[in-house]
């Protein structure tokens, strides 16, 4: 029997929706448990290359793959593409999509930010509770301004 382990920074976020850093082969038997529907992936570059065996197992288990580069928010003027994390956000929240996986390289930043943009715009969560549930992934010393700023105007 294969070892059922889950990507790094894998949790619900809600019922057949959840989020987690890239998924390497050691985690395709979890997430074959999950019966997901689709997979959201944040930086599309990293199904270039060592991304390749992920685009596999998704077209191997009928998964649709959204490849979306939605970009971060870092000084000095960069900024998350606000209609790529709309599409990010609608993928997520449509029930047709279910169960979806929601995942950037570390599970952190970007899958925290379109996470938090879900919460706002779906779920009606305060920002409180959305900028503390960004800490929990993040830690507290690297929690963003600049993403905290993005998830506020969202």
């Amino acid at each position: 029997m294969a070892a059922i382990v889950p990507p790094f920074n894998f949790a619900m976020v809600c019922s057949r929706v959840y989020r987690s850093a890239f998924p390497v082969e050691l985690n395709y038997a979890f997430l074959r448990t999950l019966n997901l529907g689709s997979i959201i992936c944040l930086s599309p570059k990293l199904l270039d290359g060592e991304g390749a065996p992920l685009v596999g197992f998704c077209a191997d288990q009928g998964i649709e793959l959204h490849q979306l580069d939605v970009g971060e928010n870092r000084e000095p003027f960069m900024e998350m593409k606000l209609p790529e994390v709309d599409l990010a956000v609608a993928v997520a929240a449509e029930k047709a999509n279910y169960p979806v996986l929601i995942m950037c390289v570390s599970g952190k930043n970007r899958t925290g930010v379109v996470v938090g943009c879900l919460r706002k715009a779906h779920h009606r969560w305060s920002l409180v509770a959305i900028f503390d549930e960004l800490t929990r992934f993040l830690g507290p010393s690297k929690l963003n301004l600049l993403d905290q700023q993005f998830v506020e105007s969202f």
